[in-house]
């Protein structure tokens, strides 16, 4: 990786920001102001000879990147002096301003590209196999969100290596946000390239904290762990294909088509470049800076990345310590014990960052999770408030394996969304722990949301008397089926201190024959964790009147799973975390008991 020293002489906006550390001394020219609006002055044809062409291209790229930079909006933010990550020669930052957003670009700068492409273009009929000019014309038509042109040039290469075109292709696909194509792309791309390249360029490990790389190391099977983390690592299951993975090797495209030329950085490309885009992506924006006191003008500018783009490799905690398709640690699902862990997006450490080509936002709401033991396996249900307005697809996915993404349904409620899958047993196994993905997306305001988590889910046992998770509803008609349940399950843990809901749950384990089932509900102090029935104040059904409640009723002969609901109308709880337990027994069996935790809140 090459190396820089120096003193800051960049400043940015207030988000993940680069800034050069010191600048070469080819490059220390000043940057004068100018109102010429053309970058290239004409110049004589070069004649075939190949380095002639190369040269040529090379010193045009260069002249508009001079040219880019005295008609870049100046700004005084910047780092403070502060690096969060410095690679290489960069110095790299994050002020924490997701409303930012870049000035239009100048005129100046519009015409310049255009013209520079105009002569790329020319330069590279000359000489047509010269992939330097390729990257170059395919790079500078995406700055200009060009998508189709950029695509046509990399089909169009000529006798350029196949594999440099396909990965030219396959990125300009992920910028026009056909996925599915560009994984087509860079399949062929990573099937005809060097080996050396192929390895690198599928290596996950430049995007890894320390702790997820030594899972990574410790996994038996390498291979389907390195699937699992691109496979997690998707945005969306919604999306068609996995953007994460054509973005990861569309950010490689990005630095071959970078290799050898000239940036607003004002240095010629290298390693710590290459990864900085493999960690961030490319430059959305660049700006000025504005020369601090005592200080001479700088010729460098200051690259932006999106402001908004996320951490979506999963944190070490969410995976299994075993192999990738074993138990997480601590989701043992038990009465007391955590039966899910959920995923939180963030942009903690920096260490990679990254946005899909059709959001420019994506939001995390909390949701409330279910499971329901069934013969057939798990039903896993899911609501979250809705953030992504009245229209646009919704479901449910879960991913218990590595490899395989199962599609539940899903759908949109008043205030809410909300989704059901089923994860089946696996040659008479229990099912293995399975991450879950409830998710939304509208596409005309290019917004999505999603609310994600690593469960355990629990066997269904014929012989055992057993109770689903507790799903807490808002009030309303008794459901018939799950999927009711999941449309008017409450869209987190949230309650006030005195409202009336639903609870409802599924009894599983029942005999052949009819057999008397008795019942209670109550409410305990959720941070006792041991049982603390509040004087009774629980109320049933349309009777507000405050009771212990206990009822018995029997179960029809030959059910395999009694789903049941009852309204309660809450005491004045004080505000915290409280349980809402149901038990459920019959005679000569041992009670069985769950419970959901609730956070009481003051309206």
């Amino acid at each position: 990786m090459a190396k820089g020293s120096g003193k800051l002489c960049g400043l940015a906006a207030g988000f993940l920001s680069a800034a050069f550390l010191g600048l070469p001394a080819d490059a220390q020219t000043a940057a004068a102001p100018s109102t010429a609006v053309s970058v290239l002055p004409t110049q004589t044809a070069p004649g075939p000879d190949s380095a002639a062409v190369h040269e040529a291209a090379q010193e045009l790229q260069a002249r508009f990147e001079r040219f880019r930079i005295r008609h870049l909006p100046r700004t005084m933010a910047g780092s403070g002096g502060r690096c969060e990550r410095v690679i290489g020669r960069l110095c790299i930052w994050d002020g924490g301003d997701p409303s930012w957003t870049p000035e239009p670009e100048a005129q100046e700068i519009v015409d310049g590209r255009l013209e520079l492409v105009t002569r790329l273009d020319s330069l590279a009929r000359m000489r047509p196999g010269n992939a330097w000019i390729l990257g170059q014309r395919v790079r500078y038509r995406l700055e200009a969100s060009d998508f189709h042109g950029a695509a046509a040039v990399a089909r169009a290469c000529g006798p350029t290596e196949r594999w440099i075109c396909k990965a030219f292709e396959g990125l300009a696909l992920h910028r026009r946000d056909d996925v599915p194509g560009a994984e087509a792309a860079f399949a062929e791309a990573l099937e005809s390239a060097p080996e050396n390249v192929s390895l690198q360029w599928t290596d996950p490990t430049p995007l890894l904290d320390p702790g997820l790389g030594d899972w990574l190391e410790d996994q038996p099977d390498s291979s389907a762990a390195v699937e699992t983390l691109w496979l997690w690592s998707d945005p969306l299951f919604l999306a068609p294909g996995n953007d994460r993975w054509t973005g990861h090797l569309s950010r490689w495209a990005h630095a071959l088509s970078s290799e050898d030329s000239r940036s607003p950085h004002q240095m010629r490309w290298g390693d710590d470049l290459t990864e900085a885009v493999v960690r961030y992506g490319w430059t959305v924006a660049w700006e000025r800076p504005w020369p601090r006191a005592g200080e001479m003008e700088s010729s460098s500018a200051v690259s932006h990345e999106s402001p908004t783009a996320l951490r979506f490799v999963p944190d070490r905690d969410l995976l299994p310590d075993g192999p990738v398709d074993g138990p997480v640690d601590g989701l043992d699902g038990g009465e007391d014990e955590e039966s899910e862990r959920i995923w939180t997006l963030d942009r903690k450490g920096m260490k990679t960052l990254y946005l899909p080509p059709y959001l420019d936002s994506l939001a995390q709401a909390g949701a409330q999770w279910a499971r329901f033991p069934s013969p057939e396996g798990v039903v896993v249900l899911a609501a979250a408030e809705n953030r992504t307005g009245s229209s646009g697809p919704v479901g449910l996915f879960a991913s218990p394996g590595p490899g395989t993404v199962t599609r539940g349904r899903g759908g949109r409620a008043p205030g809410r969304i909300w989704g059901s899958v089923l994860l089946g047993t696996r040659d008479g196994d229990e099912p293995p722990t399975s991450l879950v993905s409830l998710e939304a997306l509208h596409r005309p305001t290019r917004r999505g949301q999603r609310s994600r988590a690593v469960i355990r889910t629990r066997p269904f046992l014929p012989d055992l008397l057993t109770l689903s998770d507790v799903a807490v509803l808002d009030r309303g008609p008794e459901p018939a089926t799950l999927d009711q349940v999941a449309q008017r399950m409450k869209p987190g843990s949230r309650v006030g201190p005195v409202d009336t809901l639903a609870v409802a749950f599924q009894v599983t384990g029942l005999g052949p024959r009819q057999e008397p089932l008795s019942f209670r509900v109550w409410v305990e102090k959720g941070e006792q964790g041991v049982l603390s029935r509040l004087a009774g104040w629980v109320g049933i059904g349309e009777d507000e009147e405050p009771l212990s409640v206990a009822w018995t009723e029997s179960a029809p002969p030959g059910a395999r799973a009694l789903l049941r609901s009852v309204q309660v109308v809450l005491p004045d709880l004080e505000p915290g975390l409280w349980d809402l337990a149901v038990g459920v027994q019959s005679p000569g069996r041992f009670e069985a008991v769950r419970k959901r935790r609730i956070r009481v809140e003051d309206h």
